[in-house]
């Protein structure tokens, strides 16, 4: 029978092909046919079973009628290819399977592409005549009834998982959820539909080419579709409307539900939510822009959204067959209203955030628009408030708002170079501001803002403390700042400014337009404060200054003020004197700098007919030409570095110069600060008091390593001329003066002096240190007065010790030291027959005497060979320790006092003529030692000499009057010259007789 059957069914079912296997019948009712390894084909291909096993039912009407088609069909093993598509596939009144593996292939269709899937262990029921169907495998459970027309009556579905699905659709979903989808029709048109998707892991939607964007945890739906009729038999039904009776969307604790429906191919949405992570909803806009919108989105991490309501509408042709495409997508009409708090809101790419955000914010199709209520602004610039608005076209963000901003923290933000170095000291302004911000750069396209000074500004301009107050500052990036009706206010100056710069572009430094600034200084605080060399300031002065066509003009009124001693000039209030300049600026160097080109002055007390200079961030550079004043005639230049390490520079090359161009004292001298200074000057003609200088040169440095320089080639007085003065000295701080050399020549004298003095407390200079004095000795003591008896010599004295230096107070008030002299080869205008003739007999010099060579006899006076002298100074004191001279005719010693307050002298002489005659009388022992004894010369003289330095009288006086009755003292005192000077080397040596 087997081939009959094989042939009879292949027939009867329409297959391509059938084979049987084992068969075997049995009776029950009906005729059943088992079969073993069956193989089935149908013709379309569209069933195909193979390696099972079959249980077929034949009616015994069926076999009656010879129609052996089965009623029901039992599937059991093996493997079920099935292939939808269009065609019709005819199947038993009832279809059974069991632990069938089922392949599925659905071929592709302009709604989806190919799918293909498999299920393993399937289990399904089948009954053509009721319509129903029931299936379950281990991954789905299914129940459906199909109505007589051919659409489904009900429907329930649940899925374990969705790894069955073909791989087409699982890749648009990450993540494996549970789905449930349940199908009612209520009339012959409309179906409620309800459907839910769930998973323990978040779950995301690839719909776009950006990736995970749209996720979810949990997404339900409740849908009432409704179809309508049409007159064509083959197009019985087509879709009419779709009502969205809920939607609801969840992820953790984010949650919306929203409303809907769909007709005539739109989608219209509404939807709420009560609280939504602010980066979610910029990732569901991630699609509306290109690469440089969606990194944008991405920098945003924080912020929640509240109350938020959407709106929108999504033209879809036909939701039952297929899905919208991004292009759809990005057509999308919508809107979106919500409250945030907490967002940061990046500023393009550049690190910097509005954050904390608290506002109201609308999204709809054509713009993001914001009200922000409270945000905080990048750099700690405060706290703000304004608007927000990116049209979705341009996608620049634009921001305008109000804010207590921090002024420097604003500059360093975006603010231009030329102001980097100014110290703002917690500066703050009431701002405006208007931004405007591709999202793609790090820095503003257009910045406008406007500064309204919240307070006094205490700032540092290069250095120079400055407070600014009122006004309004107007920046522009792009053009430039403007700065109107600014109150300036410093240590040394009131006054109000204006000031215009603009930018052709940000790389370029700003060029000035306009500055118009007046101001009013107290002079007193200001030469106090810059250590102005005048005396007594007092009043006011006027300053103003303007740009306009790229020239400066600037002007110093001092009429209201008045000083004394100002390079020698006495002003009263209400003199007029006034300073002009002109200038330009450079930007095209290193440093914006202001060229001043014409400095000139206006009045009597100071001239200068032509100025110049120079200031820029680094320092203040002046050239004074042609400079004049009651005492003072030249030029001056100054360079004053605005760097505190670096030292100011003065050059002065001046025809004439008068000590009471300087005041004696500063005002406000205690309050004094050491700076650092250079000092260069030649000045052709310095007066000092009664001094008069000619040929001078200086060289003064504040460094306390540096070695000062004072060169005179002529210093006149009314006692006597100086020339050649040479000192060099160091300042080590604190009014020191460590004068290491000074050397000058006068009256035939080279005087030499190194010292060390140091201020007083009590006022005036202590030295202390050595002055030696060397020349012609008679000359010297003529001209000073002392004695007119002293003739030629060449003399050395040195002084070492301390005095004090006061103004109008003699010279050897407070001196305190040693005193030393010594003269070579001088006369003394006294000595008469006896001396000369004591000389004439003198045996050493017996050769010289015959052959007319002897000056000490044929000269004035006696000639001494040597006058020494040792004394101790305090004050108008002198106490002559020792003094001794030594001549051909006799030796001197003696010891005194000198008075140079009263101009007297006291003092004990003691002369030791005859030591010619001793000599000789030496070489005759009995004679010697009877008449002069061992120690004594045969004759010796004290004489006492006092009275006034100018005629002094001298008496002879007994030894015991001039307190020398110890012959030992006096032993003592005729010993000086030998331990001074040594014996005669001229005298003839001892010889004694055998």
């Amino acid at each position: 029978m087997r081939p009959n059957i094989e042939s009879y069914l292949q027939q009867q079912l329409e297959l391509n092909e059938l084979h049987l296997g084992e068969l075997s019948l049995r009776w029950a009712g009906f005729l059943w046919l088992k079969v073993d390894r069956l193989d089935f084909t149908s013709t379309n291909h569209g069933i195909a079973y193979h390696d099972g096993s079959a249980s077929v039912r034949i009616p015994l009407s069926a076999l009656f009628n010879g129609d052996i088609a089965p009623d029901k069909i039992l599937l059991k093993h093996g493997a079920l290819d099935i292939e939808l598509d269009d065609s019709e596939t005819i199947l038993p009144e009832q279809l059974t399977l069991v632990d069938v593996h089922v392949s599925w292939h659905i071929a592709a269709t302009p709604a989806h592409p190919d799918w293909r899937g498999e299920l393993p262990d399937v289990n399904l029921t089948l009954h053509a005549k009721s319509r129903m169907i029931n299936a379950k495998s281990p991954v789905f459970k299914l129940s459906a009834q199909w109505d007589e027309d051919g659409f489904p009556g009900q429907l329930n579905l649940h899925c374990n998982n969705i790894d069955w699905l073909p791989a087409s659709i699982r890749q648009l979903i990450n993540g494996s959820p549970q789905a449930d989808l349940t199908l009612r029709r209520k009339d012959h048109q409309r179906w409620e539909v309800k459907s839910s998707i769930a998973s323990q892991n978040p779950v995301s939607l690839r719909l776009t080419p950006i990736g995970d964007i749209y996720q979810f945890d949990t997404l339900s739906t409740k849908l009432q579709i409704q179809m309508r009729g049409n007159t064509k038999e083959t197009d019985a039904f087509k879709l009419k409307q779709i009502n969205v009776d809920e939607l609801i969307w969840a992820l953790g604790e984010s949650k919306i539900t929203a409303q809907g429906e769909w007709s005539d191919g739109t989608l219209l949405v509404n939807a709420a939510s009560n609280l939504l992570p602010m980066p979610l909803i910029w990732s569901w806009l991630q699609p509306l822009g290109d690469p440089g919108w969606q990194q944008w989105l991405k920098q945003m991490q924080h912020g929640i959204a509240r109350q938020a309501q959407a709106d929108l509408s999504l033209r879809w042709p036909d939701p039952l067959q297929v899905w919208p495409n991004i292009e759809a997508f990005k057509s999308m009409s919508y809107k979106i209203k919500t409250d945030i708090e907490g967002a940061d809101i990046a500023l393009g790419i550049s690190n910097g955030f509005l954050s904390n955000t608290r506002a109201t914010v609308e999204i709809d199709s054509d713009a993001i628009n914001a009200k922000i209520i409270d945000s905080m602004l990048p750099k700690d610039l405060g706290h703000s408030s304004g608007s927000l608005y990116i049209p979705l076209d341009t996608l620049l963000l634009n921001i305008t708002g109000s804010a207590n901003t921090d002024v420097a923290n604003l500059l360093h933000w975006f603010g231009p170079a030329e102001v980097n170095d100014w110290q703002w000291n917690k500066a703050r302004a009431n701002s405006q501001f208007e931004l405007m911000w591709d999202l793609t750069k790090t820095s503003p396209k257009e910045a406008r803002i406007t500064l309204y000074p919240d307070g006094l500004w205490n700032i540092d301009v290069l250095k120079f403390p400055l407070q600014l107050s009122k006004g309004v500052v107007k920046w522009d990036i792009n053009k430039g700042i403007s700065l109107k009706n600014m109150h300036l206010s410093g240590a040394h100056m009131q006054g109000m400014f204006s000031f215009d710069a603009a930018a052709s572009s940000r790389t370029e430094a700003w060029k000035i337009t306009s500055v118009q600034a007046h101001g009013r200084s107290k002079l007193a605080p200001l030469a106090a404060h810059f250590q102005l060399p005048l005396a007594h300031a007092g009043g006011s002065i006027n300053s103003s200054l303007r740009f306009q066509d790229g020239q400066w003009f600037g002007n110093l009124d001092m009429t209201d003020a008045s000083w004394e001693h100002l390079l020698g000039s006495n002003k009263k209030k209400g003199e007029p004197l006034a300073l002009q300049y002109l200038g330009l600026l450079d930007m095209k160097s290193k440093l914006p700098t202001i060229h001043i080109n014409k400095l000139t002055s206006s009045g009597n007390h100071i001239k200068l007919h032509d100025g110049s200079g120079s200031i820029n961030s680094a320092g203040l550079q002046l050239q004074l030409n042609g400079l004049h004043t009651p005492s003072f005639s030249g030029n001056l230049d100054v360079d004053v570095p605005f760097d505190d390490g670096m030292a100011w520079n003065i050059d002065v090359k001046a025809s004439y110069l008068n000590r009471n161009a300087l005041p004696n004292t500063l005002d406000h001298s205690e309050t004094l600060i050491d700076k650092n200074w250079l000092l260069r000057a030649n000045i052709d003609r310095f007066d000092w008091d009664d001094a008069r200088m000619s040929g001078v040169h200086l060289r003064l440095a504040s460094d306390k390593d540096s070695i000062g320089v004072m060169e005179a080639a002529l210093v006149h007085t009314s006692q006597l001329d100086i020339m050649d003065v040479d000192a060099r000295f160091t300042l080590p701080g604190e009014g020191k003066v460590e004068l290491r050399k000074f050397s000058a020549s006068f009256e035939k004298q080279i005087l030499t002096i190194s010292a060390t003095l140091s201020p007083e407390a009590e006022g005036g200079m202590r030295w202390k240190g050595f002055a030696e004095l060397h020349g012609d000795f008679g000359h010297l003591m003529n001209k000073g007065g002392l004695s007119s008896r002293f003739l030629e010599g060449d003399g050395n004295l040195i002084f070492s010790g301390q005095g004090l230096i006061l103004k109008e107070q003699p010279w050897w008030k407070g001196l305190d030291g040693r005193l030393r002299m010594r003269v070579d080869q001088g006369r003394i205008l006294e000595g008469g027959t006896l001396t000369t003739l004591l000389s004439a007999i003198n045996l050493s010099q017996l050769p010289a005497l015959l052959f007319g060579q002897r000056k000490d006899l044929s000269g004035p006076g006696i000639m001494y060979e040597r006058l020494q002298m040792e004394a101790i100074m305090q004050s108008q004191n002198i106490h002559i320790r020792n003094v001794a001279m030594r001549s051909s005719a006799f030796d001197l010693v003696g010891q005194g006092n000198m008075n140079v307050e009263n101009n007297t002298i006291d003092l004990f002489l003691i002369a030791k003529p005859l030591q010619n005659l001793d000599a000789l009388l030496a070489k005759i022992p009995l004679v010697r030692d009877i008449l002069g004894g061992r120690s004594h010369s045969l004759m010796r003289k004290v004489y006492h000499l006092s009275g006034p330095f100018t005629d002094a009288k001298v008496k002879a006086v007994r030894p015991r009057d001039a307190g020398l009755s110890d012959s030992g003292i006096i032993e003592r005192l005729f010993n000086i010259p030998n331990n001074w000077f040594g014996p005669s080397e001229k005298e003839p040596p001892v010889k004694v007789s055998q």
